[in-house]
């Protein structure tokens, strides 16, 4: 199932793990023989693309399960790629829908000025 953006904004409260450096991040995954972003992505339960975004600096944290599996699969020391207990206090809030236009379809009816 696809999570919007508001479902993922919503579900960012809470404790986070702020990643520490992306270099090390990267060191780690080229020190590891056989291990690449595809790989550890499987391995930890995520996108690719998210691996990839942190690794660019793109991204700056994840869920402290996420960051304890990649920190265990990669042979990592608790913390040493990621630092614990970031919490995120507030969360935008999503923006109410706009009112129909004039003129425009709204709920299957035409609204007339």
């Amino acid at each position: 199932m696809m999570m919007t953006t508001h479902a993922r904004r919503a579900k960012a409260k809470g404790k986070w793990m702020k990643l520490r450096d992306p270099a090390v991040l990267k060191a780690f995954i080229d020190a590891k023989a056989e291990m690449n972003q595809s790989k550890l992505a499987e391995f930890v339960g995520c996108e690719r693309q998210f691996i990839s975004a942190l690794v660019r600096g793109k991204k700056s944290g994840c869920t402290p399960k996420l960051g304890e599996a990649i920190e265990d699969v990669l042979g990592a020391p608790r913390n040493t790629i990621f630092m614990p207990g970031v919490s995120i206090e507030k969360v935008p809030e999503s923006k109410s829908p706009r009112p129909a236009a004039k003129g425009r379809v709204s709920a299957g009816k035409l609204r007339v000025a």
